[in-house]
């Protein structure tokens, strides 16, 4: 599982010494990472190529893919079709998937998107900074 804070930003925080293999701030840095994750039901750190199965309502053009940031769609499947990037879908802001001139097929399990999600683990320069800041805030109470 990533963290979103190291030892250096608790020992920044705090003004004190914390050794850099600390059991106990690596296991405080864990649970503050485990309760932000829980917390905005989202795996944050990055994902590649995962796949979610849609049941797609009647007249619907847009799927909502569930975990955020989208940082690229792959592959998309709708009835068994492969589709075409900007020809038959098109990826919008914040996680939304368009269907290009017409609804989505209706049904249960009708389109399947395989896209990577997430922030880079371990790459804390890519995180949100209030992500980190609440991180270090929790882990430092700890």
């Amino acid at each position: 599982m990533a963290t979103f804070c190291t030892i250096s930003d608790l020992v920044a925080f705090l003004q004190v010494a914390i050794a850099d293999d600390s059991a106990s701030a690596l296991r405080a840095i864990a649970e503050a990472s485990a309760s932000i994750q829980n917390y905005c039901r989202q795996q944050l750190e990055e994902v590649e190529d995962d796949e979610h199965v849609f049941d797609v309502a009647d007249g619907c053009r847009r799927l909502f893919l569930p975990e955020l940031p989208v940082s690229a769609v792959s592959l998309v499947i709708e009835d068994d079709e492969e589709l075409a990037e900007d020809d038959d879908y098109k990826l919008g802001n914040y996680g939304i998937l368009y269907r290009i001139g017409r609804p989505w097929v209706s049904g249960v399990q009708m389109v399947a998107v395989t896209y990577t999600h997430g922030y880079p683990v371990g790459d804390y320069g890519s995180l949100p900074d209030d992500i980190v800041s609440v991180c270090v805030r929790a882990a430092s109470r700890a």
